[in-house]
C-alpha cells in the first residue's frame, strides 16, 4: 500500500505482513482528514488472526478521530486475544494518551526491535528474532 491523500493532509501508509503480525509504517497526521483509510487498512489486517505493530515515528500529530480509531482497534483485536502495539511515539502524542487515560491501554514500544522482541513468537524470515535483522528503528 502506498501513499493517500486527503484534502490538504497526506498519510503515507506502509504494510509489511508477517506470518502472525502485520506492521504498518504510518508518516504523516492521523486526524480527521486520514483516520478512514487507517481504520480500513487496520481493519483488513486484523482480519486474520494476528497481531498488529504500528510504527508512527512519522506521525506528528494525533486527532481525537485517530485516537478512537486507535482505541476500536486495540478493543476488537483484544477480543481476539491478540495486541495492537504502537511503537515510536512523539512525546507530544505519548502526552496526550497519557492525559485521556489511554496510555495503559496499549503496549508502546520507542523501537520496531523492542516490539518485534516482545512478541511471544518470532515471526521474522530467517528464524530467531536474535539472528534476524531489524525491520527498521
Amino acid at each position: 500500500m502506498g501513499g493517500v491523500v486527503f484534502g490538504r493532509n497526506k498519510m503515507e501508509i506502509e504494510v509489511k505482513e508477517l506470518k502472525r503480525t502485520a506492521v504498518i509504517n504510518l508518516s504523516g497526521s492521523l486526524d480527521q482528514n486520514t483516520y478512514e483509510r487507517v481504520n480500513e487498512t487496520l481493519q483488513e489486517l486484523s482480519i486474520p488472526e494476528r497481531d498488529i505493530i504500528l510504527d508512527l515515528t512519522g506521525v506528528k500529530f494525533v486527532s481525537s478521530s485517530g485516537f478512537r480509531v486507535l482505541f476500536q482497534t486495540q478493543e476488537a483485536l483484544a477480543k481476539k486475544n491478540r495486541k495492537l502495539i504502537l511503537v515510536g511515539l512523539h512525546e507530544r502524542i505519548r502526552n496526550a494518551l497519557d492525559l485521556v487515560g489511554l496510555s495503559g491501554s496499549f503496549t508502546i514500544h520507542d523501537t520496531m526491535s523492542e516490539a518485534l522482541r516482545s512478541l511471544p513468537y518470532s515471526d521474522l524470515p530467517g528464524g530467531p528474532l536474535t539472528d534476524a535483522p531489524p525491520l527498521s528503528d
